[in-house]
């Protein structure tokens, strides 16, 4: 087998699962070819994906109302394909309407098709899609933006009250060495991939890094399991071609050889000025990517220091006193906090030690606070005079779920709090007691 890869046989079956499963993975990826694109325009990629999804929305309600019947409202629905009715609809019947759409391709023009460089193309395309999806989350675990350390809300919150995915995400966040790492895994396959030479390996390292994503994502109900599982598919598709070749490397202990026919333009400059593209194009992308990530490790850094925390120290309600009002309707802490992703809200932390979530308003003139609950469907809205926006104790008053209430807010500073979660620690020699 010291031999090159030779070109397949093309059988009518062999074209239509190529042409499937080729214009489903490009299909995919057009958000991320817009986005670099137009990587200069501070939105503009999530612009043009946000147009897409909103216009596939249409036919997505379609086929839910006909065939599906999840309950997907484009009005009040999320437009976009995540773990949602929207992305369920999205993942399971494109690939039906690409396999329809690659028949007809066949009826059409199968015999017309140069399917050996069409598959050149579209692999050298797909390759380098699949290279600037695994740079960008893994640079934003390099310069650890992505998985913010636990903010005051996690470090309240009981453990036994979290969610896997919260735990996941603070299990992570609250170690940067271990983010950095998997960071560093995920750019060190990305940019084998820009390499001809070193695609085929980073194949393999990103297909163990994804299996680790993946196994995550499931086991912890991370909300991106459908997205992760289409770069997992794209992976396993992009190695197909080398599969038998691998097998008898590993297994059977036999040479080979993995070059492959190149495939190029027919004028020399043409070739030249495409491989001056292949380098240029993704080193702008690297040189927008790094600094975007920094800003957002930046912020997020700048908003866990200034959060605020209050302990209730006295609460009266209209009609009771601080100790006989019960546990859900008497306050703990309130905070004003953030999270990872630059979302800024107040968490009310009750005797039972649940969390409200509210988005807040301060008028620093008026020494006001409004609060609104993060559940649109309950009417949870509260307005409280008194309030020190600095880190200065408050008397606040004002009506909360229909009780008037004054209570004494005590600042708490960061400094003083003696979480060992947020300490940096590591120990060869752990503590040696019996």
């Amino acid at each position: 087998m010291n031999q090159p890869i030779s070109s397949r046989a093309w059988s009518s079956i062999n074209k239509w699962i190529f042409l499937t499963c080729s214009n489903f993975f490009i299909f995919n990826t057009l958000s991320k070819l817009f986005a670099i694109l137009l990587i200069w325009h501070k939105r503009g990629g999530s612009l043009v994906g946000d147009w897409i999804d909103a216009k596939l929305a249409i036919p997505i309600a379609w086929l839910d109302y006909h065939f599906y019947h999840l309950g997907f409202n484009p009005k009040t629905s999320e437009l976009w394909p995540d773990d949602n009715y929207y992305g369920l609809i999205y993942y399971t019947s494109l690939p039906l309407f690409f396999a329809i759409l690659a028949v007809v391709i066949v009826w059409l023009w199968g015999k017309k098709i140069n399917f050996d460089k069409l598959n050149y193309w579209i692999r050298l395309y797909l390759r380098y899609m699949l290279a600037f999806i695994l740079f960008g989350y893994g640079i934003v675990k390099i310069i650890p933006a992505q998985m913010a350390p636990p903010f005051l809300y996690d470090l309240f919150t009981p453990l036994g009250d979290y969610g896997r995915y919260g735990l996941f995400w603070a299990f992570i966040g609250a170690s940067k060495p271990y983010e950095i790492f998997a960071g560093i895994c995920e750019t060190v396959a990305a940019l084998m991939l820009f390499n001809n030479r070193t695609k085929i390996f980073g194949l393999l390292t990103a297909l163990t890094v994804m299996a680790n994503v993946l196994a995550y994502n499931y086991m912890y109900n991370v909300s991106v399991k459908f997205y992760s599982t289409f770069i997992m598919l794209l992976i396993i598709w992009l190695l197909t071609p080398y599969i038998k070749y691998l097998f008898a490397f590993f297994f059977q202990n036999r040479l080979l050889t993995l070059q492959e026919k190149k495939y190029g333009f027919s004028k020399p400059i043409w070739n030249a000025g495409f491989k001056i593209l292949l380098i240029i194009i993704p080193s702008i992308y690297i040189m927008f990517r790094i600094p975007s990530a920094t800003r957002w490790y930046n912020k997020s850094e700048k908003n866990y220091r200034a959060q605020k925390l209050y302990e209730v120290k006295e609460q009266f309600a209209s009609d009771s006193l601080f100790h006989n009002t019960p546990d859900s309707l008497r306050w703990k802490r309130f905070m004003l906090t953030s999270d990872g992703w630059n979302r800024h809200f107040a968490v009310c932390q009750l005797a039972n030690d649940k969390m409200e979530y509210y988005y807040y308003k301060i008028d620093t003139s008026a020494k006001q606070i409004n609060l609104r609950n993060f559940n649109t469907k309950i009417v949870d809205t509260a307005i409280f005079s008194g309030f020190s926006a600095g880190n200065n104790n408050s008397t606040i008053s004002g009506s909360w779920r229909k009780r008037d209430m004054k209570m004494e807010l005590k600042y708490i500073p960061l400094d003083s709090l003696k979480f060992n979660l947020n300490k940096p620690q590591f120990n060869f020699v752990q503590r040696d007691e019996r």
